[in-house]
This record gives C-alpha cells, sequence and structure tokens, in this order.
C-alpha cells in the first residue's frame, strides 16, 4: 500500500515538473478586452484595457453593444465596430523581442452568413510594410455572431510590433473583441569555456608549442555556432592534434547544442619578436555571453 502512495505521489510530481517546464516556457505578451465604454466612443477617446503600454489608433469606433460571447475568454465588454470598406483599427507598442512561435488571436464578430474574412489582419515591425496574417470563417446559414479566431502566418520578433485591422468590405459590418498574442520564449544561449593557456615562447620562424583549452555551447542561435577569435600574433585550430588547420579565427558547431570541442592555440611562426602577454582568446556567439580565455 506504501508503495503505491509513493509511486503515486512520484507521479504527481513528475507530471507538476512537466507542466512547471512547458508553463515557463510560454508567455501572454499581449491581451486587450477593449475596456468597457459607455456607449459609441471613438478610438482615441476610448479607455481601452492597456492604454498605459501600448498605442491605439484607427477610423474605426468602440461599441457597448453586441457584447462578445459564445467563445472561451469572451470579455463582454467592449468591442471594436468596423460601419464599412477602409476603417481600421491598430495596436502598436508591442515588443515581441526574444519570442518565437508568436499567435495571434481574437474574437470576431459578422453580422451576415456572406463572406467573413473580409476583415483584414495585418503585422509589421516598422509600420510601412505590412504582412498579411490568414484565418477562415465559414459562410452560410447559421454563421452570424461571435467566434474566436486564431490567425495563421508570420509575425515578426521586433521591438514594435503593429497589428492593424482594416474591413475590406462595404456591406458586412465587423466587430472585434478580446486580442491576445503569445508566444514562447526564447532560450538565452550559453557558451561554456574549459582550461587555460599558459605562456608561449618562440624563436622567429617557428610556431610555438600549442596550449589546448575546450569550448562547448548550448541553445546556440548563429548558424556558425560558436567563433573563437585568436588575439594578435596568435593562430587556432580545431584540427584534433593541433598538427594544422591554424587561422585568426575558428567557427565550432552550428545552431543548437554544440558538443565540447578542444581548440589548440600557438603563438604564430610568422609573427614578429615582442612581448603578447595581457591579450586573451575571444570566444562569442549571438545573443551569448562573450568568454575569454
Amino acid at each position: 500500500m506504501k508503495r503505491s502512495l509513493h509511486l503515486k505521489l512520484l507521479e504527481k510530481l513528475l507530471l507538476f515538473a512537466l507542466f512547471m517546464t512547458t508553463a515557463v516556457s510560454w508567455s501572454q505578451m499581449f491581451s486587450e478586452n477593449m475596456g468597457t465604454p459607455g456607449g459609441t466612443t471613438s478610438i482615441v477617446s476610448n479607455s481601452f484595457q492597456n492604454a498605459s503600454n501600448f498605442t491605439y489608433t484607427g477610423t474605426a469606433d468602440v461599441r457597448s453593444t453586441t457584447t462578445s460571447s459564445g467563445y472561451t475568454g469572451s470579455s463582454g465588454g467592449g468591442n471594436v465596430f468596423f460601419t464599412s470598406s477602409d476603417r481600421f483599427f491598430q495596436i502598436s507598442n508591442i515588443n515581441t523581442t526574444g519570442f518565437t512561435n508568436l499567435a495571434l488571436s481574437f474574437g470576431h464578430y459578422k453580422n451576415t452568413t456572406a463572406g467573413g474574412t473580409e476583415l483584414l489582419v495585418e503585422v509589421s515591425s516598422d509600420g510601412t510594410t505590412f504582412t498579411p496574417l490568414t484565418y477562415s470563417r465559414s459562410s452560410g446559414s447559421g454563421t452570424t455572431g461571435w467566434v474566436l479566431i486564431n490567425a495563421s502566418g508570420t509575425i515578426p520578433a521586433t521591438a514594435n510590433l503593429r497589428i492593424r485591422f482594416t474591413s475590406a468590405s462595404s456591406s458586412i459590418q465587423f466587430r472585434l473583441d478580446d486580442v491576445k498574442l503569445t508566444g514562447t520564449v526564447s532560450a538565452t544561449p550559453v557558451i561554456t569555456v574549459g582550461g587555460s593557456i599558459a605562456a608561449q615562447t618562440t624563436t622567429y620562424g617557428t610556431a610555438a608549442p600549442f596550449g589546448t583549452f575546450t569550448v562547448s555551447g548550448s541553445d546556440i542561435s548563429a548558424s556558425t555556432g560558436i567563433t573563437v577569435t585568436a588575439p594578435a600574433g596568435f593562430e587556432v585550430s580545431q584540427t584534433g592534434g593541433g598538427a594544422s588547420g591554424y587561422a585568426a579565427t575558428q567557427n565550432v558547431g552550428a545552431a543548437g547544442a554544440v558538443a565540447t570541442k578542444t581548440l589548440y592555440v600557438r603563438l604564430a611562426a610568422a609573427t614578429a619578436p615582442g612581448n603578447y602577454g595581457g591579450n586573451n582568446i575571444v570566444i562569442t556567439s549571438s545573443g551569448a555571453t562573450q568568454k575569454t580565455v
């Protein structure tokens, strides 16, 4: 009996650990329920849920009628109303830097059984060039009202993401509510260095005996992996045994996990006589903290 209880407790702990591993990597970075207007209100005058953090512009307006309902997360307060073609609503200053797998969802209302996707959805990182996202919505009998939409397409990671909704129909009225943007927090690249290099001396024209150190990495984002740069007068190699393949720089591995690699460094044969102490080998990769040896 005790063994059975112990196993059940262990299963629960493992499930909790799995949940926590998943939860910390996912984030809802933006959510807007359009506030609670007292009546028809212009975009610029409306008190949006997150007005202190983001910028809201547009020629559509905010209504308190025909409130959102019927889908998970429907807030039932204000909603943005698009009465005719070319009316738009834009949300700016959403910082998506450091996120991947960005996904947009929103509550979508149409007042007729025709059409459904004439409410265009676009994203931009500069406010000038907008890229459309796509979604589907059924037409025909019973298709009026509110539904939750999950848009498809690439949403950029940028310091100032703009999301724009524009009506392309002169006959269908649309409403918008509960705009949400989610994503996965990008892992930070990490470089690990092992070992140290002892002082080297040699006669001009002869390369010094090599010293060794190791590099490895996790969550590396650069396609070139980890870049190792020797200081002036030195050269570095990743050829096994250090017998050849020396150059001023070496790229180790690729994006992802970089297995531990031994590198060889020496004072080059062509280095002019002098004191080259105090210079470090520099080890870098995009987004990772620089290391030195």
